[in-house]
């Protein structure tokens, strides 16, 4: 929050609200096109990764997104803070686990997944995709600095 403004999320992505007492705030640009999203090998399956990149020529660092128990990379307010942290500079990796049970259209399919689903194959996958990212194979340059942040049980992964 700046002053009085603060952003408004009406659909995608969220918009600067003027205040009357304040300047209007500065119009951020956006961020590169999303990459395609593409899989990886993971511990139950293929983990679903999405990349959101503030560019693709130097390294940049990068966060990686973790959605919690029964969620998903395009749950919530993931989709819309990974355009967020684009826009600032970073690359924002986001991922289903294999285990989620979740397919890349928000179903929960894979059932047979989700009911072997474990903190350690969630940590493997997140490894998975930490080592892509670190070899470059996500589209992106090799990351400067690599962070973690989620939600629930992404937290835990994250802190891990």
């Amino acid at each position: 929050m700046v002053g009085c403004c603060r952003l408004v999320r009406l659909r995608s992505p969220p918009v600067p609200r003027r205040c009357l007492t304040s300047s209007p705030l500065p119009v951020l640009a956006n961020a590169t096109p999303p990459l395609p999203k593409s899989s990886l090998p993971g511990a139950l399956g293929e983990v679903l990764v999405a990349v959101r990149a503030g560019g693709r020529g130097a390294a940049r660092p990068a966060v990686i997104l973790l959605h919690g128990f029964k969620g998903s990379k395009d749950w919530g307010v993931f989709p819309s803070f990974a355009e967020r942290l684009a826009r600032a500079g970073f690359n924002a990796v986001s991922l289903n686990v294999s285990g989620s049970g979740i397919d890349d259209g928000g179903e929960a399919v894979y059932t047979e997944r989700f009911g072997r689903n474990t903190f350690t194959s969630e940590l493997a996958d997140v490894r998975s995709v930490v080592d892509a990212l670190a070899h470059g194979e996500l589209g992106v340059s090799r990351p400067a600095r690599v962070g973690g942040g989620g939600q629930s049980s992404g937290v835990g992964m994250a802190n891990h």
